[in-house]
């Protein structure tokens, strides 16, 4: 019976990871709308191998028509760079590396996320402190005075609108999937419609990987345990902190660090959730307020499946993307692009309704705000960042 939870959950998540926009937190909230978790309760394993699955698999839209989620918004422009070049393929297997060799470190890890986390979860101040820092370094990054003022104004406009949102409710309830396509999807998709280069033709070759990969994702899942420690601090954070200490990475070797911090942080997020009671991603804390989270973590054996499914997720794409590639390259990307933001529109609507559509409005133009001032758009985190600063001072 576990296996068809496995080879379900990977079913699921693969078709639903090919979704541009489909965000797994979304993903869960639809769950609970269509009662689905009543059909498979105490089906663990599934909802496990489904939210894998399905951050793997979302590489795939990403890689190949440029649209994130907030999971794989440090994705883009690296993965970018490789679809101009025809080389798309390259960007997604450089994923599915950092992915395997992550979730290996991050179950050998797992044991220190407990004495970590053990010792830091009531030590209020440090997450405060660890929050604050990070704002700071997305201002001070910027070399001039007038580059500062930019980031600090985007921090500022993207926080406030996460204290009205997410700690006051301003407009309404659950503005969380609202916001974080109006920030991230949106303007990226409007922007597609508009870029000549999203006509290249992708070679179905792959190019050879870093020599480093293995150390890539070994550091990867190890700042993954760090980062996880902190409320809204997410993979995106992580990627960006990491890439000042090494310094001066190539593109190959960024994606296969950040795959290894994204997977590694859903585990770690599995792990608190179930030891500690608090999960990190959404999705996770949508499965431990529907009760679907098991008593306790079986080291061996929950380490074992999620093994086991990363391994054959790896499998599924190495055996679909030609396919994939050949629909794309057959395909008017223009027309595609149109129905992918008809799609991700229906999506939000369908979710929180017209009444969503000011809010929309209102992310989309602070969502622009990095594009039109060419700054990361991982500033636009402080969205999350400054309600939760504000839980913890």
């Amino acid at each position: 019976m576990i296996f068809v939870d496995i080879i379900l959950g990977i079913a699921i998540g693969f078709i639903f990871g090919l979704i541009p926009n489909l965000h797994v937190n979304v993903l869960g909230y639809v769950f609970l709308l269509t009662s689905f978790f009543t059909v498979f309760h105490d089906h663990f394993v599934l909802f496990l191998c489904i939210g894998l699955s399905h951050l793997i698999t979302s590489y795939i839209p990403t890689a190949l028509f440029g649209i994130p989620t907030e999971s794989t918004i440090m994705h883009i422009f690296p993965l970018l760079k490789f679809f101009q070049k025809g080389e798309s393929k390259t960007g997604i297997f450089l994923c599915l590396v950092g992915s395997f060799f992550g979730a290996i470190f991050s179950v050998v890890f797992l044991p220190f996320l407990f004495l970590l986390f053990s010792f830091f979860f009531q030590i209020y101040w440090f997450i405060a402190l660890a929050i604050l820092i990070v704002l700071l370094l997305f201002i001070f990054q910027e070399k001039t005075l007038r580059s500062r003022a930019i980031m600090f104004f985007i921090i500022c406009v993207s926080g406030t609108l996460g204290i009205f949102t997410l700690k006051y409710n301003f407009f309404f309830k659950d503005p969380l999937i609202v916001c974080v396509s109006g920030l991230f999807a949106f303007p990226i998709l409007i922007m597609s419609l508009f870029n000549k280069e999203s006509f290249v033709k992708q070679s179905k070759s792959v190019r050879s990987f870093p020599k480093r990969s293995l150390f890539y994702s070994f550091v990867g899942s190890l700042s993954a345990l760090f980062i996880i420690l902190i409320p809204s601090f997410s993979s995106s954070q992580a990627g960006t902190i990491v890439n000042k200490f090494l310094k001066k990475l190539k593109n190959n070797e960024y994606i296969v660090l950040y795959s290894s911090i994204s997977i590694s942080a859903f585990i770690f997020s599995i792990y608190l959730a179930i030891n500690f009671f608090k999960p990190r991603l959404g999705y996770i804390a949508i499965l431990q307020n529907s009760n679907l989270l098991p008593s306790a973590y079986n080291f061996f054996y929950d380490s074992l499946i999620i093994v086991v499914c990363v391994c054959l997720v790896v499998l599924l794409i190495y055996l679909f993307i030609d396919k994939i590639i050949d629909f794309v390259n057959s395909s008017n990307l223009f027309i595609l692009n149109i129905i992918i933001l008809i799609v991700s529109l229906a999506i939000v609507l369908g979710f929180a309704g017209l009444k969503s559509v000011p809010l929309l409005l209102l992310s989309i133009s602070i969502g622009f705000l990095p594009i039109v001032f060419n700054k990361p758009k991982v500033v636009l985190m402080a969205y999350i960042m400054f309600p939760t600063l504000l839980f913890y001072i």
